[in-house]
């Protein structure tokens, strides 16, 4: 079986545990996997986006990554995935997004992206944060249903990091040219099926399962199941491809 170097992104929002267990099954299965920490200052001069991706591109070592290399980004880190493909002087082979934001055509902010996604909602949201409240303020009681263990549960959330307005009002920029690597879609929750269903329209590799947005914490078996068959099916297209034009 071949080997892959799976790079896994987490949200902002959160932190590297939502990816660990995933990791941990794809580690097991013969692939390396990197879970670099997202880090940012809201004291430094530069902005958060810029931020998060310098500190991705700190924790590899971008000298000894084994091809294929596969990014992969979950929730709020979807916005961040042309930057960090742009940043790392390495092929990537392929962009997973799971359960993630698009990158938008144009520069936008998060907030913006929030309206595109439930416009009702950001209005609230925005009001609250013009007032001085940080985002997320979630809850365990919140999370029962959708992370039923309570050890997990915890630990999700004793990595959530609160942001203010300033984070969610910065613009992101738009990184022409990180399509040339191929792109995929796990979708897992309603609020980002309309994501999904851009990624079909686009002809990229999707799936859908329905479940929450952390399934990756209630199932991390079958996570990495898809991911390694996204990467699967695409070295089979390659191969069919060079084949068909020899």
């Amino acid at each position: 079986m071949s080997s892959y170097t799976f790079i896994l992104i987490h949200s902002p929002l959160v932190g590297p545990y939502t990816w660990r267990p995933v990791a941990n099954v794809l580690q097991a299965r013969g692939h390396t996997a990197i879970v670099p920490k997202l880090l940012d200052n809201p004291h430094a001069t530069n902005p958060y986006w810029q931020q998060e991706v310098a500190s991705v591109i700190d924790q590899l070592d971008v000298q000894t990554l084994q091809a294929p290399v596969i990014l992969v980004a979950h929730s709020g880190a979807g916005v961040l995935l042309p930057a960090i493909r742009h940043a790392i002087n390495h092929p990537i082979s392929l962009c997973i997004f799971v359960d993630a934001g698009l990158p938008p055509e144009h520069s936008q902010s998060r907030l913006d992206t929030m309206h595109a996604e439930d416009s009702a909602w950001a209005s609230a949201l925005e009001l609250e944060l013009m007032a001085g409240t940080r985002y997320p303020d979630w809850t365990d009681s919140q999370f029962q249903d959708i992370i039923p263990d309570a050890a997990v549960r915890q630990r999700l959330l004793s990595e959530v990091q609160p942001r203010d307005k300033t984070f969610f009002m910065e613009r992101i920029p738009v990184f022409d040219g990180w399509k040339a690597a191929m792109c995929a879609y796990l979708g897992l929750s309603e609020t980002y099926k309309l994501y999904y269903q851009e990624a079909v329209r686009q002809g990229w590799q999707t799936q859908w399962i329905e479940s929450s947005h952390f399934y990756m914490l209630v199932n991390p078996s079958t996570v990495a199941d898809v991911l390694i068959g996204f990467r699967a099916c695409y070295a089979l297209w390659i191969s069919w491809f060079r084949t068909a034009h020899d």
